[in-house]
């Protein structure tokens, strides 16, 4: 098997099986689900994505056969950089696609009252949801820029979890200073259109209640 082909053979194992678990988690939950609700789900809006990908693969395997003494001396990239370009274009899909595979929503039922899946944040998911009044968010790639108030001085915070309450109508985030994993903060969180806000929780019990639903749950 030369180069180009070993490439291909991993990238349908890879996105095959991440195509396959959105095919089949779509089936599991399309009986409950109004098609217009089904189709908000973001996994479900953009896995012709993964199937465009999946067929140019196998465009590529149908050009290049693998075999024979002369695939030896073959420069097949030509076709690995075809691949590549696709992956690139759709590069923050791709990675969301493959996030929800682990993400709680996959194959849930419910058309629920939290925040729509189609304004996830990339490379986000909800990794916690009772259904019913509480979910909770991670993420990856999601830090915040915040200015102490006492030092006047900017500090980043990596965003570890967003945590939204419904009974209550209210939601919180956990972040940590990049530099200093012992400068952690829980929140009060307010999105905004133009600039988000945060709150200090002076309530000892319900911080207590955050704390604890983050550590079962992370």
């Amino acid at each position: 098997m030369n180069k180009i082909k070993d490439y291909t053979e991993n990238e349908k194992n890879t996105f095959g099986k991440i195509y396959t678990e959105i095919m089949d988690a779509t089936i599991e939950i399309e009986d409950y689900l109004s098609k217009e609700y089904l189709y908000r789900r973001k996994y479900v809006k953009k896995s012709n994505i993964l199937k465009e990908y999946i067929n140019l693969i196998n465009e590529v395997d149908n050009l290049v056969d693998g075999k024979g003494i002369l695939e030896l001396f073959k420069n097949d990239e030509k076709y690995k950089k075809v691949l590549e370009a696709y992956k690139q274009k759709n590069k923050i899909d791709l990675n969301q696609l493959e996030n929800c595979t682990k993400c709680a929503c996959l194959k849930c039922p419910n058309e629920c009252r939290f925040d729509p899946c189609l304004t996830c944040r990339q490379d986000s998911i909800i990794k916690y949801c009772d259904h019913k009044k509480i979910n909770m968010s991670t993420f990856k790639n999601f830090t915040l820029t915040l200015t102490n108030n006492d030092t006047e001085e900017d500090n980043t915070y990596k965003v570890l979890s967003i945590i939204q309450n419904l009974e209550i109508k209210q939601k919180y985030i956990i972040i940590e200073n990049v530099y200093d994993k012992d400068d952690k903060y829980i929140l009060y969180y307010y999105p905004g259109i133009k600039e988000d806000t945060y709150g200090e929780i002076t309530d000892e019990e319900e911080f207590n209640s955050v704390v604890s639903l983050y550590k079962q749950n992370s």
